[in-house]
């Protein structure tokens, strides 16, 4: 304030010229009082009934006369007072002139000779008066210029000759006052210039074109309507303020291009307002400069402005674009925010004694300045767009730097040498390196920290007054300070996740505090070469990846507590530590890895072994069972599923049997073949080893034969006619059930309806109800196929998946146990094992098969040669029996006992089974044999069995002498003498009675045979007096074969599998009177024996 009053002082005396005009004496009878101001005894007060003149009333024409009052003048709260006509005669007022609260006064025309007035002039309240033209000789008034709530005052006229008003100059309320007060000649308002309220006023550009001077302040505010400032063209030096606020309107301010100095300047809330560039002449501002809460404001040009002698606060003004401040030299505090601008240059500004602030300025780009000092702190936040600062000539800051979200900063130049207070640099996402490459000395604090991309911190700083803290820069990758010696506080270096080490503080030898490395997840090593002193705690925890820290090694005193904890990695601490001195609690713990331990007075860490873990008191190791069962069963679930997976794919089925049942085709494997019938209906097979070569090669090509899924051990083998694809195309598909099979084993398709030849044998079921084709061999299925219908891959999926689950189970478990490599080289080792294994039980299958293969091999030989047996005994071919006896001792290892004892099985089965051939009881032998025993011409069976098996006397029973194939007993069957041609397995049960003649018999079976189209010689009769040892039953009658005829009979029936019933006539017909006939027609229709 003292500065304020010495500034304006200076301009009033050297306003020279501008008091050439004297002011009057002011003699006023305002007083102070209990109740406020007010006017003890007015000289003339006019009334509408008069006029009091020292409070006595005087008449009209002694009004009129009155030329001069010495003290005031009152017209004051008269309703009907419409003129003031009768002061026509007053020159000059001592004291004030009050014409206030007359709301029918229209005009001031009586008051035209007035010259000067000591006091105030004011003009309240008036509503009917328009204008001011009564005052137009008025020159000077020696007090206040008072133009207040005169409602109908459209405009300040008459005032033409008014040259200085002596203290302050009030325009205000008057509602319908559209422009400035017009008064030409005025030149000087000694104190306050203050216009505001008028709520219709919307130009000042006529307003005082002479005035060059106002002692004190200029407000013009609150006039609504006001659209331009272009007032005062002339006005050189305000003494004051200048307040330019509240107006809605307003768009420009100028008219002030000769004002070259003023105490201090506000331009503050004009919504409307976007240009100021009236100001071409000011260079000088006193006091402030606010110009703020223009939110419309583009352009602010103050381009001669070289100095303000105190605050620069331009702020709010959201659209401003252009900031003209470039040749600016500043005294007190710059703040600047809340700015459209992209650049902010001050390249004249050399010194700030205070603050310097850019704040929440969205647009800016750019800042830069070459000042050289700035004594106050130093705020740059919250600039969006912010890419540069560059102050490259500062070299001190009095307080404080702060440099904090501003997330597109990128560049910061700084010169600095001194910053008293501290810096502070937080939350600039963008900022990639910190230089101060001048700078000495911080005598605050020193924080860098949340700054994302800041990767470089580089400084020649030596010393710092009150801490460090660099911390949670996630990319800083490195802190470069070699020339710092000393800390005046905590040094923290903490959350800096990719910091590989501190390397460069290696003249660091004080901290005046404590020292922590705390969470830099990329750590690897610590350097603090010259460090000897610290008054606090000194901590270093929680660094994963640590490994190296290398401290003096001089002597380094820790006036508290050493805490070295929790760094994973770290395997020592380097340095003369016999020479660590510390004042309080000592807790250096290596912090080894959970499988390690720390072993008693040494500073390293032994790991253990991956199936041991330390103890409790982490000085040894012991042996822990979980990692072993984890491996355990790991391994053997893993070489299980490698096993079930090396021995599923590519299997091979080995065939029991290829035959023919029901007129299917059937191919029957050793155990189930684990195919599935979906979801191919049909499916290719590869056949090997069968000896049949149609179904090893079909077509004498690599096509395998097609087969689906009958059960679990059988499935249908089906071809196609062309040996194209198969039935799921369309084709025609048949079983190869149609095929015959021929005399050298091989197949060939029969046609429809067509019979084999006679040198085939059918496989058509109505011949032959079971033929086998083959009993060995292997199928396999292509490998596309195996994923389609292989059921034994389920095995193996489930297998694998089920080692899924075990595996993600246990890998789990040994990650958090530790083994997880073990559990891989477990992994690797139980596949090889199993796959080792797998081959093992492959090589097995193989050996097996082949076992088997042999084996089938020689129960084939067996059979062919039981088969070859079974022949020649059927033909008693001793030549054959030689040759078969001697290939199946020497070719099938057997013994003499077992080929004897087979062979007398096989000739009493071939006995019981034998029957005589429908030949032999039509041929001419059989009847002459019959007649010649019997001496009969047509015996009956009676007869010839007294002929045949009774007979004395020069005739021999037939067969008698012969042993029976089923006792070895002399005395055999008659069938048993009969020559090989007549004598085969039987075919018919014959159901007849003995009391028939041999007549009958031949004629009845010679219309048989023809009549069902049977060939004589293929066709063998169950006889019982043929086929039973009637040497047995009638001669020895030892019951031998007679004792369970109902069960043998039964059977043999059953055996043979169809019956011709032989009846003697259709009237009273002998076959019927016998009871056992009966039975046997009974017995087969039980067990649905066709009967002929």
């Amino acid at each position: 304030m003292v500065a304020r009053w010495r500034v304006a002082l200076t301009q009033w005396l050297l306003a020279g010229p501008l008091l050439a005009i004297e002011l009057p004496v002011p003699n006023t009878t305002l007083k102070l009082s209990c109740f406020g101001w007010r006017l003890v005894q007015p000289e003339l007060i006019l009334t509408s009934d008069g006029a009091l003149y020292n409070g006595v009333a005087i008449t009209d024409s002694e009004l009129r006369a009155i030329t001069e009052v010495n003290t005031d003048l009152i017209v004051a709260d008269e309703p009907f007072l419409t003129n003031l006509s009768s002061l026509a005669g007053i020159r000059r007022v001592g004291g004030n002139v009050e014409i206030r609260y007359n709301p029918s006064l229209v005009d001031l025309a009586g008051l035209n000779n007035i010259s000067s007035i000591g006091g105030n002039l004011s003009i309240i309240n008036n509503h009917a008066l328009e204008d001011l033209n009564g005052l137009t000789s008025l020159k000077v008034i020696g007090e206040d210029l008072r133009i207040e709530h005169n409602h109908a005052l459209t405009q300040v006229t008459g005032l033409s000759e008014l040259l200085r008003i002596g203290r302050d100059l009030l325009v205000q309320g008057n509602r319908l006052l559209t422009s400035g007060p017009r008064m030409p000649s005025l030149a000087d308002v000694d104190r306050d210039m203050t216009i505001n309220y008028n709520e219709a006023m919307t130009s000042m550009s006529e307003m005082s074109q002479n005035l060059r001077r106002v002692g004190r302040d200029v407000a013009i505010t609150d006039n609504d309507q006001l659209a331009e400032l272009n007032a005062l063209p002339n006005l050189t030096r305000i003494g004051g303020r200048l307040y330019i606020n509240y107006h809605l309107r307003l768009e420009n301010i100028g008219g002030l291009n000769q004002l070259s100095s003023l105490g201090g300047m506000t331009i503050m809330s004009n919504p409307g307002l976007r240009y100021i560039d009236g100001f071409v002449s000011l260079v000088d501002i006193h006091t402030d400069l606010m110009v703020s809460k223009n939110p419309g404001l583009s352009r602010f040009a103050l381009q001669a402005l070289h100095a303000v002698h105190g605050k620069v606060y331009i702020a709010d003004n959201h659209n401003l674009t252009t900031l003209g401040l470039q040749r600016l030299s500043l005294s007190g505090e710059f703040r600047f925010r809340h700015s459209s601008g992209k650049s902010l240059e001050l390249p004249d500004l050399t010194r700030v004694d205070g603050d310097f602030e850019v704040s929440w300025s969205r647009a800016l780009v750019n800042l830069s300045s070459n000042v050289e000092h700035l004594g106050g702190d130093v705020l740059i936040q919250n600039n969006v767009a912010l890419e540069r600062f560059a102050v490259p000539r500062l070299a001190s800051i009095g307080g404080s730097m702060e440099i904090k979200f501003n997330p597109e900063l990128r560049e910061m130049n700084n010169t600095c040498r001194v910053i008293a207070k501290g810096v502070r640099m937080k939350n600039n996402a963008a900022l990639r390196q910190i230089s101060l490459p001048s700078l000495d000395q911080i005598q605050g604090r020193l924080e860098v920290a949340f700054n994302e991309q800041l990767h470089h911190i580089e400084s020649s700083i030596v010393g710092i007054g009150e801490g460090a803290s660099l911390a949670n820069n996630a990319a800083l990758a490195q802190i470069v300070m070699p020339d710092l010696k000393s800390i005046g506080g905590d040094l923290d270096i903490s959350f800096n996740s990719v910091l590989p080490g501190i390397r460069d503080l290696g003249s660091l030898a004080a901290v005046a505090g404590n020292v922590r490395v705390i969470e830099n997840q990329n750590l690897a090593d610590i350097e603090l070469p010259s460090l000897q002193w610290i008054t606090g705690d000194f901590e270093i925890t929680n660094n994963p990846a640590l490994r190296d820290v290398r401290v003096s090694s001089e002597m380094l005193t820790i006036k508290r507590d050493l805490r070295i904890s929790s760094n994973e990695k770290l395997q020592g601490i380097r340095g003369n530590t016999d020479l660590l001195s510390v004042g309080r609690d000592v807790v250096v713990s290596l912090n080894c890895p959970k499988d390690s331990v720390e072993l008693p007075g040494q500073v390293e860490c032994r790991p253990c072994r991956l199936w041991q873990e330390p103890a409790e008191n982490r000085t040894s190791c012991k042996l822990r069972y979980l990692p072993l069962v984890v491996m355990g069963t790991f391994a053997i679930v893993t070489t299980i599923a490698t096993i079930t997976t090396f021995t599923s794919f590519k299997k091979v089925m080995v065939i029991e049997s290829v035959s023919s049942v029901s007129g299917v085709v059937v191919l029957k494997t050793c155990g189930r073949h684990y195919l599935l019938p979906w979801p191919c209906e049909c499916f290719p097979l590869h056949l090997q080893g069968t000896g049949c070569p149609l179904l090893d090669d079909p077509g004498g090509k690599a096509v395998p034969i097609h087969a689906r899924v009958l059960s679990a051990t059988e499935l249908e083998l089906l071809l196609d006619k062309d040996n194209s694809v198969f039935g799921r195309f369309g084709h025609f598909r048949e079983s190869l059930s149609s095929l015959a099979l021929c005399a050298d084993g091989s197949l060939r398709s029969a046609g429809r309806g067509e019979r084999p030849s006679a040198t085939q044998t059918s496989l058509d079921s109505d011949l032959v109800d079971a033929c086998i084709y083959s009993c060995e061999g292997t199928a396999t299925l292509p490998l596309g196929y195996e994923f389609l219908v292989s059921g034994f891959v389920i095995p193996a999926f489930a297998w694998l998946i089920l080692l899924i689950a075990v595996a993600a189970t246990l890998t789990a478990a040994a990650y958090n146990i530790g083994i997880l490599v073990l559990l891989v080289d477990a992994a690797c080792l139980s596949i090889l094992a199993g796959t080792g294994l797998a081959f093992g039980i492959r090589i097995c299958a193989v050996l097996r098969r082949k076992r088997r293969a042999h084996r089938r091999k020689i129960e084939k030989l067996e059979k062919a040669a039981l088969q070859d047996l079974e022949e020649a005994c059927w033909d008693s071919d001793a030549n054959s029996l030689s040759k078969i006896r001697s290939s199946m001792l020497g070719d099938l290892g057997w013994t003499e006992s077992r080929f004897q004892q087979t062979l007398q099985a096989t000739r009493k089965r071939q006995s019981y089974e034998a029957g005589v051939s429908v030949a032999y009881l039509l041929s001419s032998e059989f009847l002459s044999l019959a007649q010649t025993r019997s001496q009969k011409e047509d015996p009956n069976f009676y007869d010839l069995k007294n002929a045949f098996f009774c007979c004395t006397g020069n005739l021999r029973p037939i067969g008698v002498d012969v042993p029976c194939p089923r006792d070895e007993e002399p005395g055999c069957a008659f069938v048993d003498t009969l020559p090989h041609q007549h004598r085969r397995a039987c075919t018919h049960f014959l159901s007849w009675t003995w009391s028939y003649s041999v007549g009958q018999v031949r004629s009845a079976l010679e219309v048989w045979v023809e009549q069902f189209g049977l060939n004589p010689q293929n066709t063998f009769l169950y006889m019982c007096f043929f086929v039973n040892n009637q040497f047995r039953i009638l001669v020895d009658k030892t019951g031998s074969g007679s004792d369970n005829l109902e069960k043998l009979f039964e059977d043999n029936l059953r055996r043979i599998g169809r019956m011709v019933a032989l009846v003697d006539s259709w009237d009273q017909p002998v076959y019927l009177s016998r009871i056992w006939t009966i039975f046997e027609q009974f017995t087969a229709v039980v067990l649905g024996i066709e009967v002929h």
